[in-house]
């Protein structure tokens, strides 16, 4: 009995993820191309591979990496939650060494982008004190 429950849950966990994976995507804004289709379907396809975890939890961990490395090179800019979920269930099933050895191949192929950079303010000037307190001092020394 207790087996059904356990794969009702994760067929029910598998939905829950994938619905939620495919609203985040739709929420994003991201630059329209023809890689739409391809990006909202290994969105869906990751979240809903969980409902084999626990079955299979190395190849659903291949699975699920290498749809959120496919949809974020498509331009989905969506975090990698059913990848979290799979590597739960991998490490819970014992299998660290592929896990970690799983992830750090993810994250090496994961699309690089630079960290964005604040806006400056005219040209070259940096918005408020460059250190603190440094304003106080300076509005004493201007009589201000």
């Amino acid at each position: 009995m207790r087996t059904v429950r356990s794969g009702a849950g994760d067929r029910a966990i598998a939905v829950c993820v994938a619905a939620a994976l495919l609203v985040t995507g739709l929420s994003k804004q991201h630059p329209a191309t023809n890689l739409d289709p391809v990006g909202y379907t290994l969105l869906v396809a990751g979240g809903l591979a969980l409902a084999a975890g626990r079955k299979a939890p190395v190849p659903v961990l291949a699975v699920t990496g290498l749809c959120a490395v496919g949809y974020q090179a498509a331009g989905f800019d969506v975090p990698a939650v059913a990848y979290l979920f799979a590597v739960y269930a991998a490490m819970r099933a014992g299998h660290r060494v592929i896990t970690v050895a799983a992830s750090v191949t993810m994250l090496a192929a994961l699309p690089s982008r630079p960290w964005p950079r604040p806006a400056r303010h005219g040209r070259g000037a940096r918005p408020g004190p460059r250190r603190p307190g440094a304003g106080l001092a300076d509005r004493g020394r201007r009589g201000g």
